[in-house]
């Protein structure tokens, strides 16, 4: 008999195996500068399905293999940076970039944003490594602990610089009443919530004294991991598609005189 973890690895390698072909289509379509954010959630589809063929190598009775359960778990990178892509084309499309030393402090930002990723998440999978082995290497509790509140904490600045910027489209109607700015704005805002879902999910799972129960039981995996990243896969693909360029030499944002990024 399966295990619910086997069979929720089965949903989960065809549900991201049937998202990789229109993430690509909406990646090439949006073009330079704008393909990056689109690239991370390629990655991210790409480490989900590693993570859950992993699991379903192990077999239909065996345990959660810890290395599947890592590479997903560390899958919180790509969808971060893949918001912030997707956030740093909605402030071409704004005009936001178009101000004085925007530009200049955008680039910092998100440099910033990036090593804090970076340094995050090898923490966090150092620390979920040490923790599987018995007994557990010495400080791996406080690494992965660490690492998952530095997750946390960049989630929390991609929020406030979403509703930020939200908002500052909306007040300066620097979008002139087009539909593709108001539905990446959506996109964004419906995908940081998700997000938020599962990084709650893995940051109470990592703190909690019952974390391995959390992390390990096939409900809370399903209801708190797969579901909010496949909706915010879905919620971007269409975001995606529905705010793509009309015509071939159209780029998101070209019809404003900025200096991109």
């Amino acid at each position: 008999m399966p295990t619910p973890a086997f069979s929720l690895a089965i949903v989960e390698v065809v549900f991201f195996s049937l998202m990789v072909p229109p993430v690509l289509y909406v990646a090439w379509v949006h073009r330079r500068p704008q393909t990056l954010g689109w690239i991370f959630i390629f990655l991210f589809l790409v480490l989900q399905i590693t993570g859950s063929a992993i699991t379903l190598h192990a077999g239909t009775t065996g345990p959660l293999p810890i290395t599947g359960a890592i590479i997903t778990g560390v899958g919180l990178s790509p969808q971060l940076l893949g918001v912030l892509g997707v956030l740093h084309e909605s402030a071409h499309l704004s005009g936001f970039l178009k101000y004085k030393n925007a530009t200049k402090h955008l680039k910092i930002a998100l440099t910033i944003y990036h090593i804090g990723v970076v340094t995050a998440v090898p923490i966090y999978a150092v620390g979920q490594s040490g923790m599987s082995q018995s007994p557990p290497k010495e400080n791996s509790a406080s690494l992965s602990k660490a690492g998952i509140c530095l997750l946390l904490l960049l989630w929390l600045l991609l929020a406030v610089a979403t509703v930020w910027h939200y908002s500052w489209a909306l007040k300066s109607n620097a979008s002139n009443g087009t539909n593709k700015l108001h539905t990446l704005l959506y996109t964004i805002l419906g995908s940081t919530a998700l997000i938020g879902v599962r990084v709650i999910y893995q940051t109470v799972a990592t703190l909690s004294d019952t974390s391995s129960s959390i992390r390990g039981n096939a409900a809370y995996i399903g209801g708190l991991q797969f579901l909010p990243s496949a909706l915010m896969v879905l919620v971007l693909t269409v975001g995606g598609v529905w705010s793509r360029p009309v015509h071939h030499n159209e780029r998101v944002g070209s019809a404003i005189p900025i200096t991109t990024c």
